[in-house]
């Protein structure tokens, strides 16, 4: 091996005294790419900078003579200087600044609260039989129903049923629930079990100044019409239902029952129709007579198309409108009003195909509700400023799209046209009565951020109200990135009032639990 003279030696030692890192580490002074200009020489032989001077050399020959470009220990200094001064004080706004609070803020700006409240009702549907229908169209007609474009375009959820103290519901109760956010007995109409009248949302939105309408295919006194509209101890009263809904004023009533309003029908022989004119109602009993009302010269509607309830849409009876004939004309009345209007439009006959356990004719009811809500979301399209909700008060029938017996072959979608005929039993009938299984709801529309969830019917009440908050903006900044992320929320609405044994709230106080109908004075008649 052989040996490094001393001379070597120092002669390595100075070459790594003079690289660029053993300078910088020991100046303490930052290596910086800096403008021509502001360049400087340090000579790695010398303590004090040289006057300025501009290197072209590349950085491979700088280091081969020992030499590095630094910026002046001044000069850092003074743009350091400059920059805080220019830097935003923590609490100062800038424009910029203040353009993105505006931003973040808009959302919580605006008032998400409809003008406008159309409620639809499918009396009798139930998840399955929903969902039988959707088969029916999508299979055997190629198309989709207008209610799945609601729910895909807005909210969804579902609502339990129950009255006070059963777990099943009837007509009465349920439809009380939406209509007055309180649970009756079964068999009431919008009275309580203590005998109280909460208010309907439709009384409500009428003493607001609010233009009112009801439209049904079943007798516009029946169990759901007439939870909105009056408040009496039994359905059965059916007489009294109609005098109560020309006392509240209604702009529009459309549907069956003309029997309750004739003075020759009525067992007092009072003259519905004829007060109805009094008041300024357009009285019409057919579809033509319907055909020619003019909105803009129409205030308000009466329209009895059957003595009792409409004809199955499967009858094919040409006199009588369809629910969305009836639903376009009452729009057009009813939008007139500038502070807006409550519509409760109601599939009235799907309950009742259910009940004798006659698959085709519900699908066909179905599909007519279906072509109702197909002309409200036309009508939504120049009127975003309302509020759709679409829902069942509950299920009548629990039909079951299934097998019969473990060796039976399911249906396949070939055979699924033959749905429509009642003789080939293609859908298992558990029951003809009500069931417990929850209603469906979808929402569409300023204030349905809150239709989503699992809710009791009762809760339906304080959407339609809009006492649910609107739609507001959490700013948050992360620990991790220090980004602002925006988060939509809904806060909390106000509980809805229970009805528990020993707890109280605004309307009634339950002490002690009752019999399935209290009701005793007016017994249902079966039909």
């Amino acid at each position: 091996m052989k040996k490094i003279s001393i001379l070597t030696f120092l002669l390595i030692i100075a070459g790594f005294l003079t690289t660029p890192g053993f300078v910088q580490a020991k100046t303490n002074k930052p290596y910086i790419d800096v403008p021509e200009e502001e360049q400087v020489i340090i000579d790695s032989n010398k303590t004090e900078p040289v006057k300025k001077e501009v290197i072209e050399e590349d950085a491979d020959e700088q280091t081969k003579k020992g030499k590095v470009i630094l910026k002046d220990e001044a000069v850092v200094e003074e743009e350091t200087e400059k920059w805080e001064s220019k830097k935003p004080a923590i609490n100062e706004t800038t424009p910029e600044i203040t353009q993105l609070q505006e931003i973040i803020a808009e959302p919580a700006k605006k008032e998400l609260k409809p003008k406008s409240i159309i409620l639809m009702v499918a009396n009798g549907m139930g998840l399955s039989s929903y969902g039988i229908a959707k088969y029916y169209r999508e299979l055997v007609e190629n198309g989709s129903l207008a209610m799945e474009k609601v729910a895909n375009q807005g909210m969804t959820g579902f609502l339990f049923t129950c009255s006070t103290y059963n777990v099943i519901s009837d007509n009465p109760a349920a439809s009380s629930a939406l209509a007055t956010g309180f649970k009756v007995n079964n068999g009431a109409i919008s009275i309580t079990a203590d005998g109280k009248k909460p208010e309907t949302v439709l009384e409500k939105m009428k003493n607001k100044g609010l233009s009112v309408g009801m439209v049904t295919t079943s007798e516009i006194t029946d169990a759901l019409t007439a939870a909105f509209s009056s408040h009496v101890e039994s359905e059965d009263l059916k007489e009294l239902i109609a005098s109560q809904q020309l006392d509240n004023k209604i702009d529009v009533l459309m549907g069956g029952g003309e029997k309750w309003f004739d003075a020759g029908k009525r067992s007092d022989g009072k003259d519905l129709l004829e007060l109805a004119q009094k008041m300024n109602y357009s009285v019409i009993t057919s579809k033509n007579e319907l055909s020619k009302i003019r909105a803009n010269d129409t205030e308000k509607i009466l329209g009895l198309f059957a003595e009792r309830m409409l004809h199955f849409v499967s009858d094919n009876i040409k006199e009588e409108p369809t629910l969305a004939h009836m639903t376009r004309v009452a729009l057009g009345v009813l939008k007139k009003n500038e502070k807006g209007f409550f519509l409760l439009v109601e599939g009235g006959r799907i309950a009742h195909a259910a009940h004798a356990n006659m698959t085709g004719k519900m699908i066909r009811e179905i599909l007519a509700f279906d072509e109702a809500v197909g002309e409200v979301l036309g009508f939504l399209q120049s009127n975003p400023d309302t509020l759709l909700i679409i829902t069942s008060n509950l299920e009548v029938g629990g039909p079951v799209l299934s097998k019969k017996v473990w060796d039976e072959k399911y249906v396949l979608k070939q055979d699924f046209k033959q749905i429509l005929d009642d003789t080939k039993e293609l859908i298992i009938w558990p029951t003809r009565n009500h069931t417990a299984t929850p209603a469906i709801v979808f929402a569409k529309g300023p204030g349905s951020e809150g239709v989503t969830g699992v809710h009791d019917n009762t809760y339906l009440m304080k959407i339609m109200e809009t006492e649910v908050p609107v739609v507001q903006v959490k700013e948050e900044i992360t620990e991790t990135t220090g980004q602002e992320q925006k988060e939509l929320w809904i806060k909390e609405p106000k509980k809805t009032p229970v009805e528990i044994k020993g707890q109280k709230n605004e309307i009634q106080e339950i002490k002690k639990p009752g019999p399935d109908n209290e009701i005793k004075k007016h017994r249902r008649k079966k039909r």
